[in-house]
């Protein structure tokens, strides 16, 4: 899981090229994000962002995760 993962940030990172990811990081049932955003980006919304996409795409690949 962890390697689609970091195929998931460089696709998350593609469409939002403001937000540098730089490592990622995978734990049992957490991760562990390197991010820069711009200072104009508040950090909720690049939370937001990540997570929203991040759960997405794990959904989509992982159906299990949905039911655990």
């Amino acid at each position: 899981m962890g390697e689609y993962l970091k195929v998931l940030m460089r696709a998350i990172h593609r469409r939002y090229p403001e937000i540098e990811i730089h490592e990622v990081n995978t734990d049992i049932d957490h991760i562990h994000l390197l991010v820069t955003i711009p200072p104009r980006m508040e950090v909720s919304e690049a939370v937001r962002i990540l997570k929203c996409n991040t759960a997405k795409g794990m959904y989509r690949k992982f159906p299990y995760l949905k039911h655990v």
